[in-house]
């Protein structure tokens, strides 16, 4: 909520998450969660979607997130939420910003214990990816 409110200012964006349900006889059943981020246009009266996050994994919006970040890290890779993971549009693989040089000690074990998580992540998402194909 505050990367939106930071881009498009306060109430000025909406988002719309999108769901597919996708089954099969053979196969287990899964969702794809979208989220469509939008601003609102007052000529149109309607709703202008900006961009469009997707999961690679089944009910994942912290993944759409994710990428979402990564779309925007040049504006926050200063803020002090910059360590939280982001990743580009298409990879599965996160990205966590250093914490070298961090004046808060317990922040380095952290981040280190964020990035291995990620890594787990990361591995059990290619799994289900290659289940699924």
């Amino acid at each position: 909520m505050d990367l939106l409110h930071q881009q498009y200012g306060q109430g000025m964006y909406a988002v719309e998450y999108r769901s597919e349900h996708w089954s099969h006889p053979e196969y287990p059943s899964f969702w794809r969660i979208y989220a469509h981020v939008g601003r609102p246009n007052p000529v149109l009266r309607a709703l202008r979607v900006v961009s469009v996050h997707e999961a690679p994994a089944p009910r994942s919006t912290q993944m759409a997130l994710y990428s979402f970040r990564d779309h925007f890290f040049h504006m926050i890779n200063e803020d002090e939420d910059r360590y939280y993971p982001r990743r580009r549009r298409g990879e599965l693989a996160a990205r966590i910003v250093s914490a070298a040089g961090e004046e808060n000690d317990r922040m380095i074990p952290i981040v280190e214990l964020l990035a291995m998580i990620n890594t787990e992540l990361n591995a059990s998402l290619v799994e289900i990816k290659q289940l699924r194909q």
